[in-house]
């Protein structure tokens, strides 16, 4: 039987009501001698942090804190990646928790498909209010969350994309399962990377993220990867991330992190300035004639007010 050994991993800079969901759910798991919690503290207050260990200390199985001083999600899962010692990594974020077998449905799926070295799970938005149906459908498909999997609904069945395949979907951070030699393979080729580092969750900044990138890996090191929607893991939205402040804010921080804006003022610029232009005409157009609703064009909308934002320094 193969080894399906795992370390939960949590970076996390504060403490908050979801951090009680997400440990709550780690208790009720089926665990394994080797599994781990590891959480990566990345700036969290004393007092944040004792409410931490009284929770943890809860938990059926080993579980442990370790430090990483520099603010910033990059810093926070180098660190993370380095520390792990099981065959197994699942990224987790302190807003997410798992269905009562999700640790069960990952182990049946890993040790049958020796050849995988990365997962998507099946990931829903559990809002804190009652939101439209038309947000519900702009987080599970755009932005907010991959929730159920991107593009793929609770329906699409179990997918296998064998080595040397394009993969068609990637899991976002909070929820991704990878082999540890993939993720400390990435901190290998990308641990000194400052133009990487800048996806780091600094204070004040709603900045980007490495996930496509670490997820990248899978198949570079010839593994395959699948789409297990047995494995459902939740992740607990506040109403406020639907409004437009927020999502403006966050897709300007994302583009400045990703870079977007330094290569922009490029020869391209011009180019870049006139797809713009395009965006901007077919979202008018979309917002007045797409019988499908409007987050499409939300979207549109939300990205090109955050390139405005960024080509004025605001």
């Amino acid at each position: 039987m193969s080894d399906t050994s795992l370390t939960v991993l949590i970076c996390s800079n504060r403490w908050s009501e979801t951090f009680e969901f997400l440990i709550n759910s780690l208790r009720n798991q089926q665990w394994q001698t080797a599994d781990r919690v590891l959480i990566v503290n990345n700036g969290m207050s004393a007092e944040d942090l004792a409410a931490l260990q009284v929770s943890l200390s809860s938990l059926p199985f080993p579980s442990n804190i370790i430090d990483e001083p520099i603010p910033g999600l990059g810093y926070a899962r180098r660190t993370g990646f380095l520390s792990c010692a099981t065959q197994w990594i699942l990224l987790l974020d302190d807003d997410n928790s798992l269905s009562a077998d999700a640790i069960t449905a990952f182990r049946d799926f890993a040790s049958a498909h020796e050849g995988i070295g990365g997962i998507c799970p099946r990931i829903t938005a559990i809002w804190d209010q009652d939101v439209a149906d038309w947000i519900q459908d702009f987080g599970r498909r755009y932005c907010l969350s991959v929730t159920e999997s991107g593009r793929f609904g609770p329906t699409f069945g179990e997918t296998i994309w064998p080595p040397g395949t394009t993969c068609l979907l990637r899991p976002p951070g909070g929820g991704m399962l990878i082999r540890t030699s993939v993720a400390q393979t990435f901190v290998k080729e990308f641990g000194g990377r400052d133009d990487i580092l800048k996806l780091a969750r600094t204070k004040g900044s709603l900045g980007g993220c490495e996930d496509a990138i670490i997820y990248s890996f899978v198949g570079q090191m010839g593994y395959g990867a699948a789409y297990v929607p047995s494995i459902h893991i939740a992740h607990h939205l506040p109403v406020h991330r639907s409004k437009w402040s927020y999502l403006v804010k966050i897709n300007n921080d994302m583009m400045i992190s990703y870079g977007t804006y330094d290569r922009l003022v490029s020869p391209l610029f011009y180019s870049k300035l006139k797809r713009l232009k395009g965006w901007a005409i077919n979202t008018l157009r979309n917002l007045t004639t797409q019988p499908c609703g409007p987050a499409p064009s939300y979207l549109k909308l939300v990205r090109a007010q955050g390139y405005l934002r960024g080509f004025l320094g605001l």
